[in-house]
């Protein structure tokens, strides 16, 4: 029996939670395939509406969940887990990133997350992770080995699935192909300052439209912009970000750090070229299917977008490689691989 931590489904499907919804649904479809018996375990929905919803949630997860899960394999897809579950586990971390740039996130969190780490690291059966990058940082601030961490890819099919709410555009002000796009937080590592300091520098008259949440209160060093050239479309439904993709001119990816970085992959689905960061696991996602630039220089960034924006023989090139490369990322043959490695290991 495969359990799976439902705790994800409390809140909006971005980033991690994203990578929850879509294995959450592959697994069950494939352990339908295997006739294996999977079941999603949720917490009551009442707890979404609650003003306390991350302290209870939270409660359901290290208190509820293991007695539920009791009889089978618990599967956890977005970081968290019973810490003092039984060691039939197996848990998906993301990245390292509260180890590697612990300035980007408050101290209380901080403590928690890398507290909660150690012990899922000690006490879990298997250990995942999405990118090479990852898990090779995230074994060697747990104390473990690469191959302590199964690889498992991120996919972006869903895109595909999503339909078009071009009203968007009007809602913001922009005309297709007059803006470039970023997707993401606020929040210090997504590098926006360096960013809004290469747009200005373009000799074109493209604007950014950076589009998603902005939970400020997690992250202690969030970015004061100058929204001049920059359009702040907040948090955007998945119609609307599906035509924000399709319509610009190219999507920029600026991060300092990133796990995977899905935006890059769901921009190549979408037939978008794709402009990135040189760190952290980027190269390692795109490959030669994106240009890149250093993140702490607005001044190669610049270079790099301008590059892009004014050779249509690179943006189709970038645009053909993106959907080779995209290739390579597949939800259901992750979902594969996961229930392999469950149901022989765990």
């Amino acid at each position: 029996m495969i359990f799976i931590n439902g705790k994800y489904r409390l809140t909006r499907l971005t980033g991690v939670q994203r990578v929850g919804h879509e294995l959450t649904n592959r697994i069950v479809d494939e352990c339908r395939r295997r006739n294996v018996a999977c079941e999603v375990l949720t917490p009551p929905q009442w707890i979404a509406r609650s003003k306390l919803r991350p302290v209870i949630a939270a409660l359901w997860e290290q208190l509820i969940l293991p007695l539920r899960a009791r009889r089978g394999a618990l599967v956890n897809l977005c970081n968290t887990a019973p810490v003092f579950a039984h060691g039939r586990q197996l848990v998906l971390l993301h990245d390292a990133a509260v180890f590697d740039v612990p300035e980007n996130y408050s101290k209380l969190y901080r403590r928690w997350a890398i507290f909660q780490m150690r012990l899922l690291a000690a006490g879990s059966s298997r250990l995942a992770s999405v990118s090479n990058f990852s898990r090779g940082r995230l074994a060697s601030a747990l104390g473990k080995h690469n191959d302590d961490f199964i690889l498992v890819r991120e996919g972006a099919g869903h895109v595909l699935r999503n339909g078009r709410s071009d009203d968007v555009l009007s809602r913001l002000g922009v005309e297709r192909k007059s803006y470039l796009l970023a997707v993401g937080s606020r929040q210090a590592g997504k590098n926006l300052h360096n960013l809004l300091a290469a747009v200005s520098r373009i000799d074109t008259d493209h604007v950014l439209v950076v589009a998603g949440g902005t939970d400020l209160s997690l992250f202690s060093s969030a970015v004061d912009v100058d929204a001049k050239k920059c359009v702040f479309a907040g948090y955007v439904n998945e119609d609307e970000l599906r035509s924000l993709y399709t319509h610009a001119a190219c999507f920029v990816q600026a991060s300092t750090y990133e796990g995977f970085g899905l935006p890059t992959i769901e921009a190549m689905a979408l037939g978008v070229p794709v402009v990135c960061s040189n760190a952290a696991s980027l190269p390692e996602v795109c490959g030669d299917a994106a240009r890149y630039f250093d993140p702490h220089s607005p001044e190669d960034m610049a270079r790099v977008i301008e590059e892009v924006l004014q050779s249509e023989v690179i943006r189709g090139e970038l645009i053909e490689k993106g959907k080779r490369r995209v290739q390579f990322y597949d939800w259901g043959l992750a979902a594969e691989e996961l229930v392999e490695d469950v149901l022989t290991r765990i």
